[in-house]
């Protein structure tokens, strides 16, 4: 048995059999623990040019994370990069004579000690509300609201207002260890904020910490403080390279691997994946977004790969990290270098072919929502085929309209082009590996491009044989600019300040209320049809701080 392997059974053994009592109901459970991590990292590598998994869609769906979870045995998260979630109801209590209502919010699992989750903005309805040192709400909702987030580190205490107001139902133990929750408090009792009861709050975070090996003075060719055994050393990233990383290794609680593909780090090519990391940081390959952990992990690592247009592969032994760019060709393979037939598949059939495309993806710009891009489409294959022939492309892990476009359109390409060759070659093809690019000059068969090594074996004759496919990264890469998003809401979350429409009049106008006559402002004009909602933000004279008012379509005036 594999070191690495009975470390793992060895601890978690020990884990379980404290939290059940009981040995055999331990041993049971790591006997399918590592049967699950073998067979996710033997899948990985026999899958890895599998059709992508129609379960990627399910990522996508807003009820996962834009609804309030009340489901005790749904999915754990792991949030990679920055994204935004409702979250995971699991307290509520009444209090102060019934007018407040205490919930504790969770809203990622697997925090790390020393190197929480950041708490980037909450958001009721598409607009930010602050919040002072103390966790109350400024603006419209001073008064009424009142947040407290709590990063996930192992180490954090109890919400000390929650073990107040719960009459001792929310103690000191009630600790929460590495899961990052928010204590949330709100006035719903006669509340002229929250009609309705409780609203949809989102809440924008950054996930996990990474290792970086270019940021370890003790790796080859790095330079830092991070330590691969040492998370307090980690810094946030969602570099693509970096997440796919951390999630192959996996994730660990007390020791014992709890999500991931549990690749020991001595497994996987360090040298791909430092370039890997450089490359994706140029290309700007990133991955935003939760990750439930009861998706199969393989799934999980071949979407990874996706959102880097790479793949990850097995090479020589070891798990690649690829990421898509224009890498050059460790060497040359020419007519002299064959030792055997040439099999040549030019073309994909009719029936597997299409066109265009579109992406689907969750928009920071549209309340976290699940979008489309526009359509994307190769007006040369459209012409060549005769009909538009259209497949839908998930990239549940992108937020930016152009991001996911350009997987988009990098998958599209990857498919109208997968001309692929196997063949024996002699013994000097075998310093390439799986992943490498190679450059293929054959005249004798109109041959001379650059293809990536998909498949290599040794055969009993002493040649290696090598499944290629066509990549031809500059034209793939290139394309960038894919037009405005179809939709897109305008906020000042993203700094953005639009003008006031040139026909709407601002007027200083007094309302009266059951208080007494207050100051307002009356706004004239006829909306654009495209206008869904008006976000106003205002401020009274000598204030330091802007507060926001959200309406919903409004009329001509």
């Amino acid at each position: 048995m594999p070191q690495a392997v009975a470390a793992v059974i060895a601890a978690a053994t020990a884990f379980f059999t404290t939290a059940t009592g009981s040995a055999i109901i331990g041993t049971f459970i790591v006997k399918t623990l590592v049967a699950v991590a073998i067979n996710a990292a033997i899948s990985l590598v026999a899958n890895a040019f599998a059709p992508k998994p129609d379960a990627a869609l399910s990522l996508l769906d807003p009820a996962q994370f834009n609804n309030v979870n009340a489901d005790p045995l749904s999915a754990r998260f792991i949030l990679y990069g920055e994204s935004a979630i409702a979250g995971e109801a699991v307290y509520e209590h009444l209090h102060a004579d019934r007018e407040w209502v205490t919930r504790i919010v969770q809203l990622a699992d697997f925090g790390q000690i020393g190197n929480p989750h950041d708490l980037v903005r909450v958001e009721i309805e598409g607009v930010v509300v602050s919040f002072d040192g103390a966790g109350n709400a400024t603006g419209i909702y001073a008064g009424y609201l009142k947040c407290r987030f709590y990063g996930g580190d192992p180490n954090q205490t109890a919400d000390a207002a929650t073990i107040t107001n719960s009459g001792g139902e929310w103690t000191s133990a009630h600790r929460g260890r590495s899961c990052v929750y928010a204590a949330l408090e709100a006035k719903l009792s006669n509340s002229d904020r929250f009609p309705g009861g409780w609203p949809t709050i989102m809440f924008v975070m950054r996930g996990r910490r990474l290792y970086n090996p270019l940021l370890d003075s003790t790796a080859p060719g790095g330079s830092g403080a991070h330590r691969l055994d040492d998370e307090s050393t980690w810094a946030y990233s969602n570099n693509a390279a970096l997440v796919i990383f951390d999630y192959a290794r996996g994730i660990s609680v007390n020791g014992v691997r709890v999500a991931g593909t549990h690749i020991p780090a001595d497994l996987i090519d360090m040298d791909w994946l430092r370039a890997s990391i450089a490359a994706a940081a140029a290309e700007g390959w990133t991955i935003n977004g939760f990750v439930p952990t009861d998706n199969d992990p393989a799934e999980i690592l071949k979407s990874f790969a996706m959102h880097m247009a790479g793949r990850v592969a097995s090479r020589k032994g070891k798990l690649a990290i690829v990421a898509g760019y224009d890498w050059p060709a460790i060497l040359t393979l020419e007519a002299d270098d064959l030792a055997g037939a040439l099999s040549v598949t030019p073309f994909r059939g009719w029936r597997d072919a299409y066109n265009q495309t579109r992406a689907s993806y969750r928009s920071e710009l549209d309340d976290w929502g699940p979008v489309e891009t526009n359509l994307i489409a190769g007006d040369d294959w459209l012409a060549e085929d005769g009909e538009e022939l259209e497949r839908p492309f998930a990239a549940p892990f992108a937020t930016a309209h152009d991001k996911a476009a350009r997987l988009a359109w990098v998958d599209l390409y990857r498919e109208r082009t997968p001309s692929t060759i196997e063949a024996p070659w002699k013994l000097r093809a075998a310093e390439a590996g799986e992943a490498d690019i190679v450059r293929v000059r054959l005249p004798q068969y109109d041959i001379d491009r650059a293809y990536e090594i998909t498949g290599r074996a040794l055969n009993v004759l002493g040649f290696v044989t090598l499944s290629l496919r066509e990549w031809d990264a500059s034209a793939a890469l290139a394309r960038t600019d894919f037009g405005t998003p179809p939709s897109q809401s305008v906020s000042d979350r993203n700094g953005i300040t639009p003008d006031t429409p040139v026909d709407w009049g601002l007027t200083p106008t007094p309302v009266d209320s059951p208080t007494g006559t207050l100051p307002g402002i009356v706004i004239a004009g006829a909306p654009p049809e495209w206008v869904d909602g008006v976000v106003i933000e205002w401020r009274e004279n000598g204030a330091a701080d802007w507060q926001t008012l959200q309406d919903t379509r409004p009329e001509t005036t």
